[in-house]
Formats: structure tokens, sequence, C-alpha cells
């Protein structure tokens, strides 16, 4: 029964391994060292140019400027939605007014239109576009403490314009 109960001894070369594989001195090895190095160091890089962006105060509050004022006006949407004049009207305004101060980086309180108008003037905002955020912050806050007799539809005729303008503006500056 030659070749079926004892197996033929090979003479060839062997793909012998020791017990247990080695780790050590092979290509996994070393990437295993060299790529959370790699990534640690992206991290840093990337770490030191988030702080020097975040450094720059008036570029953080002018980013944000639209983020707040569609916050603001997504509020000021809900009020005219649930037919909340008062409500509504402290949005916009509040909406307008945190803009401009945002974008333009003066405080709300030292806000007041002959700032505003100076300050996009300066900045070469069109007469127009100011004029027409001056007139909107003058017709909310008349509406707000002298209601009209139409007021959902001056209510929807505010909140479009408000939408429009801060779009408008946000493009210009």
């Amino acid at each position: 029964v030659l070749g079926e109960d004892i197996r033929f001894i090979k003479t060839g070369k062997s793909r012998l391994k020791h017990k247990g594989v080695r780790f050590y001195r092979t290509t996994g090895y070393a990437l295993s060292f060299a790529i959370p190095f790699v990534i640690c160091v992206i991290g840093m890089l990337l770490n030191r140019r988030r702080i020097r962006a975040n450094a720059d105060l008036a570029r953080v509050k002018s980013k944000a400027a639209n983020k707040m004022a569609r916050k603001r006006l997504k509020s000021a949407a809900a009020a005219l939605h649930a037919h909340n004049s008062i409500t509504f009207y402290q949005e916009i305004l509040t909406a307008l007014w945190g803009y401009s101060s945002y974008k333009l980086n003066i405080p709300a309180s030292g806000l007041n239109r002959d700032n505003i108008s100076d300050l996009l003037k300066q900045r070469n905002v069109s007469e127009e576009l100011t004029a027409q955020l001056i007139e909107l912050l003058d017709k909310s806050e008349f509406a707000r403490y002298a209601p009209g007799s139409d007021r959902e539809q001056e209510m929807d005729k505010i909140y479009q314009e408000s939408v429009n303008l801060i779009t408008r503006l946000d493009k210009t500056l």
C-alpha cells in the first residue's frame, strides 16, 4: 500500500513558518507607528489653523451674522403664522439690528441709524440698499408700536422685505 499509508517526503523548498506569526519587521509593524504619527501631525496643523481663524473676532461675527438673522427670521415666520404681531415685529427688529451689529462689528448698544448709514457707505453698499434697511427698521418699529388696520398683509410684506434685504446685504458685504 505504497503512497497511501505514509506520505512521500518533499524534496523541494518548503514554506514552513514558525509557530505564531512574527509581527516584528513587517510592513504592518512599521505602518502601525507611522500612520498614528502622521494623523497626529495633521491634526495639530488643522487645530492651529482653526485657532488662527477663530482669533479674528470680527471675521467670526461676520460669518455668524447670516446664521443669526436666519434663526430670528424663522422665529418671526412662526409668529407670523401664529398671528402674534408683537413677537413678529420684535423678532424682525432683533434680526435686522443684530445682523447690522454683527456684520458691521459694532456692539448693539452703539447702533443707531446714522452709524449704520455711515458704515454701510464706507463699505461701498449702495444708497438704495442702505435706505431700504433704514426704511424697514422704521416700518417695523412703527408697526410694532402703532399697529395698522391690515396687520396680516403688512406683516407678510415686512417679512418678505426683510428676507430679501438680508440676502442682498449678505451678497454685498
